[in-house]
């Protein structure tokens, strides 16, 4: 975990070294604060250490980790990492999570490999069961969903193509604390 005290002014122009997600900085660039106000951020391994061409090794466990209740996401490489080609990224679903509803991503497909458990997967007007070692794609502009329908936690691996996906977490993140799964 690092701890930055920064000033907005440096939010709004970055700073080099310390990549800050995009979404991330948008969060704190409101426009009634004073240039020279500070504001302490505690990030937890969301900063990107690596350009397009470096080697990436993570341990089990870690990348860029984003909680959202009774699911968990995260990235282990993302748009900053692979010029925009990809996104990797785990995703935890604990015991009987109900879903994110059904959407679609108008550019992107998505690919699905099990990692752990047994995860409901909505795909136009099918669902599918994917298991530890199952794979699927997901073609851009098909309907999808996901759930988790057992007593047991199950993970996924996902690649978004094209990357990108990562953006839009923090305000993902915010729906979920805004609005609790029960």
């Amino acid at each position: 975990m690092a701890i930055f005290i920064i000033t907005f002014r440096e939010l709004r122009k970055g700073r080099s070294g310390d990549a800050y997600p995009a979404p991330f900085v948008a969060d704190f660039n409101r426009q009634d604060s004073k240039e020279s106000d500070s504001i302490t951020i505690i990030i937890k391994s969301m900063k990107h250490r690596h350009e397009d061409t470096d080697l990436i090794f993570l341990q089990p466990g870690d990348g860029r980790k984003y909680d959202c209740g009774e699911l968990t996401a995260v990235f282990k490489a993302d748009e900053n990492e692979t010029s925009n080609r990809y996104s990797i990224s785990e995703w935890w679903l604990e015991p009987n999570f109900g879903g994110v509803g059904a959407h679609q991503h108008e550019h992107n497909d998505e690919v699905f490999y099990g990692l752990e458990g047994t995860v409901s997967i909505l795909v136009g007007d099918n669902w599918v069961e994917v298991e530890k070692g199952a794979f699927l794609r997901i073609p851009a502009q098909t309907m999808h969903d996901f759930q988790n329908r057992t007593n047991q936690k199950a993970g996924l691996l996902n690649f978004f193509i094209p990357g990108g996906f990562e953006r839009d977490m923090p305000s993902i993140v915010k729906w979920f604390t805004d609005n609790p799964q029960t």
